[in-house]
């Protein structure tokens, strides 16, 4: 996904996947979501989130809600908290590392 915010633009594609998280086990449930943060070359972070019609990520869609899917961009500080409250422990200690090498 591709989202341009205040000029900035936000690529999944180009940029480095450094963490994923989900808020249920199951993938099927309308509350579901899963949201990925990652790092582009210059330091600059985002989250990339989607989720089903009961999710913060579901759209109206004129009739009802939809799942939907949105990217966020946050700073150094809210990214370490993101992956102190939600990332898998083993893996927290290299992904803060990663985030303030930029």
């Amino acid at each position: 996904m591709k989202k341009t915010i205040n000029g900035k633009t936000y690529n999944t594609e180009t940029a480095k996947e450094l963490a994923t998280w989900t808020n249920t086990i199951y993938s099927r449930e309308f509350d579901h979501y899963s949201e990925t943060l990652y790092q582009h070359r210059d330091g600059r972070l985002f989250v990339y989130g989607v989720g089903g019609p009961e999710s913060k990520y579901a759209k109206w869609v004129g009739n009802g809600y939809s799942g939907g899917k949105d990217i966020q961009p946050v700073t150094k500080e809210e990214a370490i908290a993101l992956v102190i409250e939600r990332a898998n422990r083993s893996e927290q200690e290299s992904i803060i590392e990663e985030i303030n090498a930029k």
